[in-house]
């Protein structure tokens, strides 16, 4: 009987034609059938409780589903392997179906979710589109302000869900692209607003549509791939691009999924062996592992899905890959070293008149007289540089206080700005100047001096220095701390948008380098880190008001593995997004297989 002569007759039926075929368990199933069988009929046999097949359907049914690509059908009308599991058609294209099965009841017509989807469109649209918001909600809630951390690890399964299950396939991207945009506004909205840079304000409709186009073929390279790829490739790929960003003068490590845990120090040690890239992926991992186990249990019901060993493989390792971590962290420990008291300087209003230099000289005496060595002042406050003007005052100050004193100036001159920083010790010494590595160019700054990263031997320990925007990007302290420095003075100038979280940055610098930092800002986010990543005292406000931060703080011994390491997971991750850049439009590209009609109609 021939198979187009029934209409679309699946190669199944001419099975149970055959008494000895019937027999036959999956071990036994001739080669030149792997992948030939109509999965639809398979599903609906293992489903039989009376069927003539028996357990034969059922262990047929097992080995289908693991078959890595979409099955030839021979004469069956569905489109697609989808189609065949959603309830295949050519059940009802003849009538040896009844002949064959007369104890089962006729199995409901259940079609593609693509094809409900095109009936319902806008309804699984909108369930998608809020599904992604709900997402992005939750990673932004996990991030200073609102500091509610353990939704970083759970902030991207609504996202994963409606990418790979609620939306239409053909708009599935737009899903990753609206979670990711919208966690960026929730992130980013206002940060930006009344300053020199307003059309900063566009980075989340830029990272929504970068977003959408990356992810716009996700969903079928997964599968076709019954899913095996989905945490490794959604993992290094999201850390990939935090490393692309990490590298961008515009952009740096802002929104890194790790900022998240800055003030968890229990789980933060590791950060010194493997960078923010590091606690990065295994917050990816964790979210991917859930979003893969959430597939599992609705691809109970729906069609394609990952498999259950699959999705219980990938839970168990990375929850064990999270337990590692932990125990780690609580294991890494920073030795006893010196202790040197230190403090940050806030003045609370920018440097207008003399009145405000003297209140700034007053209080650095009351830090001194609290037995403070060292000593910040902010970025850029000084409109002079002091090593040629009114030097001796300020000689005159640090001879009285007996303290180092850290001198953040700006000074415009024919050639451009210089924004450096200055150590001046209490002997009236200049120790050399620093200047900012990274300006801030879509504000329009620039720096003239930048380039060198010294680290000055003093009686209080080894000093370097570096300034605000230098703390969003991982290379500059790892620079100073490789100099030798242990303690890094952090001179600032923020503004109220960015208050509640820039400071948190600096607990990863010195976390990745182990060495003390001191951040001392104009009027918003001042704070005092330790090399274990403590947060030991800070002033954090959207108001400007002053404060004087004093703390005693332990040297760091810049002897981090990631000093000499650098962003070594960063980079491995950024290979991996090339690789599966590379790998997902070969595997569209492969030659379709002979005999296989349909395979074409599987990938549109």
């Amino acid at each position: 009987m021939n198979s187009s002569q029934e209409g679309g007759l699946c190669q199944m039926a001419h099975i149970a034609q055959v008494p000895a075929l019937r027999r036959a368990t999956p071990r036994h199933i001739p080669e030149e059938w792997e992948g030939g069988l109509c999965s639809g009929w398979v599903h609906r046999l293992a489903s039989a409780r009376q069927g003539p097949f028996g357990d034969w359907g059922r262990k047929a049914a097992e080995r289908v589903a693991r078959l890595p690509k979409s099955p030839t059908v021979l004469g069956c009308t569905c489109g697609s392997w989808e189609d065949c599991l959603s309830g295949c058609e050519c059940l009802y294209s003849s009538p040896t179906t009844k002949t064959f099965l007369p104890e089962a009841k006729p199995m409901p017509h259940h079609p593609d979710p693509d094809r409900l989807g095109r009936r319902h469109f806008w309804l699984r649209t909108a369930a998608g589109l809020g599904l992604a918001a709900l997402g992005a909600a939750s990673l932004a809630l996990a991030f200073p302000p609102y500091g509610l951390w353990p939704l970083v690890f759970v902030g991207l399964v609504p996202i994963i869900v409606a990418q790979h299950r609620v939306m239409p396939r053909a708009l599935s991207g737009l899903a990753f692209g609206t979670g990711i945009g919208g966690f960026f506004w929730g992130y980013f909205h206002g940060m930006f607003a009344g300053t020199r840079a307003p059309f900063m304000e566009t980075i989340p409709l830029l990272a929504a549509a970068i977003a959408t186009l990356a992810a716009w073929r996700d969903r079928t390279f997964h599968e076709r791939t019954g899913y095996r790829w989905l945490v490794p490739h959604g993992a290094t790929v999201f850390v990939g691009i935090e490393m692309v960003r990490g590298l961008v003068p515009m952009v740096g490590s802002w929104g890194f999924a790790a900022h998240a845990l800055f003030a968890q120090t229990w789980l933060l040690q590791p950060v010194s062996l493997f960078g923010v890239y590091g606690l990065s992926l295994l917050i990816l991992l964790a979210n991917y592992a859930l979003g893969l186990g959430l597939l599992w249990l609705l691809g109970r019901r729906l069609s394609p899905a990952p498999s259950g060993r699959l999705a219980a493989g990938w839970l168990a390792g990375v929850g064990g890959l999270a337990i590692g971590w932990v125990v780690l962290s609580l294991t890494l420990r920073a030795g006893p070293a010196p202790i040197l008291r230190v403090a940050a300087l806030q003045p609370g209003a920018p440097l207008r008149t003399q009145a405000d230099l003297d209140r700034l000289y007053d209080q650095t005496r009351q830090a001194a007289a609290q037995g403070a060595r060292l000593i910040v002042w902010p970025e850029g406050y000084l409109p002079f540089d002091p090593q040629s003007r009114r030097t001796g005052e300020l000689r005159a100050l640090t001879a009285e206080t007996g303290a180092y004193l850290a001198i953040g100036y700006a000074v415009r001159g024919e050639h451009g700005l210089r924004n450096e920083v200055t150590i001046l010790a209490p002997d009236g010494r200049f120790l050399g100047a620093y200047g900012k590595d990274h300006p801030v160019s879509f504000a329009g700054e620039a720096s003239l001096t930048r380039g060198t990263y010294p680290a000055y031997d003093t009686p209080l320990g080894r000093l370097g220095t570096i300034i605000c925007y230098d703390l969003d990007f991982t290379d500059t302290a790892r620079k100073v701390a490789a100099n030798g420095a242990q303690v890094i003075a952090v001179p600032s100038s923020d503004w109220p948008a960015i208050a509640s979280k820039h400071y948190s940055h600096v607990v990863f610098r010195a976390l990745e380098n182990r060495v003390a930092m001191v951040k001392a800002d104009v009027g918003y986010d001042s704070a005092i880190i330790d090399p274990t990543g403590r947060i030991l005292a800070r002033a954090v406000s959207a108001h400007m008001q002053p404060a004087t931060l004093i703390a005693d703080l332990p040297l760091g011994q810049a002897d981090a593995p990631a000093v000499r390491l650098g962003d070594w997971i960063g980079w491995l991750c950024l290979a991996g997004l090339a690789a599966f850049s590379l790998r997902i439009p070969l595997l569209r590209a492969k030659p379709k297989r002979a005999g296989d009609p349909h395979h074409a109609e599987a990938e549109q």
